[in-house]
């Protein structure tokens, strides 16, 4: 659940960063209704990107040999 909760968010984060930078390169009024929608999804969407990151695994050299 939380690998596909990330993997969702990152495809939406990512989709939506590409329109609003897609919008704000090529319209010369981007608008606040464009603003007031993208920046809370990309927000929220970073958050949850964030908090459900995979694990970064140990490298082979900081285990303990016993």
């Amino acid at each position: 659940m939380k690998k596909w909760l990330h993997d969702k968010s990152q495809i939406i984060f990512f989709l939506t960063l590409v329109i609003y930078i897609g919008i704000w390169a090529t319209v010369s009024y981007i608008g606040v209704y464009v603003t007031y929608v993208a920046g809370p999804v990309l927000f929220v969407s970073g958050v949850l990107m964030f908090l459900t990151r995979p694990k970064e695994a140990a490298p082979e050299g900081s285990k303990a040999k016993t």
